[in-house]
């Protein structure tokens, strides 16, 4: 299943092949990368990473696609939202997002996340959304709390990254929840 999505300000789409020089201003940033689970891209990186994915059809278990977020006004790539189906259960989807220092705490992350969310509960039949999230990663736990997931478990030093281990926390939300709320 191809996602196209469009909100008042936000196009959710594939990563195309030009996007790459506003993909590797935000994948590239060490700041944007502190709390994910990849290390700044490379230009050579982030082609291949693009050219892998710019045809990605969501639906297929224990695979990853990305939705490029692109800003309207501005006709620009700001960030990018990546989805998994589960491989042992698809109507379980996990979930990260990706988005450029200089768009952050504007309510971008929250808008694409809901027109998504919208989507898979609504349409697609997806019963459970997680994600993963570093324990000093607060902006994204309190859009996650805001947004009304709930923190199922705390993982303990689970997760080496620039020579530290690293705590996490496991969010989810189930489809009768997102409805209700």
């Amino acid at each position: 299943m191809l996602m196209n999505l469009e909100t008042q300000r936000l196009i959710l789409r594939n990563l195309r092949e030009n996007d790459l020089a506003d993909f590797l201003e935000y994948r590239s940033d060490p700041e944007v990368c502190e709390f994910q689970s990849y290390e700044p891209f490379s230009e050579a990186e982030a082609e291949r990473y693009i050219k892998n994915l710019e045809n990605g059809e969501f639906g297929e278990a224990g695979k990853w696609i990305q939705l490029g977020i692109e800003l309207k006004a501005e006709n620009k790539l700001i960030g990018d939202i990546g989805l998994k189906p589960e491989g042992h259960e698809t109507r379980i989807v996990e979930f990260g997002i990706s988005l450029s220092r200089n768009y952050q705490k504007r309510g971008f992350a929250a808008e694409a996340l809901t027109e998504v969310f919208d989507l898979l509960f609504g349409k697609v039949g997806i019963h459970r959304i997680t994600a993963t999230v570093d324990a000093s990663n607060f902006g994204c736990i309190r859009m996650l709390e805001n947004m009304k997931f709930r923190r199922e478990a705390e993982f303990i030093k689970s997760f080496w990254q620039s020579g530290m281990w690293r705590d996490e926390y496991l969010y989810a939300i189930l489809e009768e929840e997102w409805k209700s709320k």
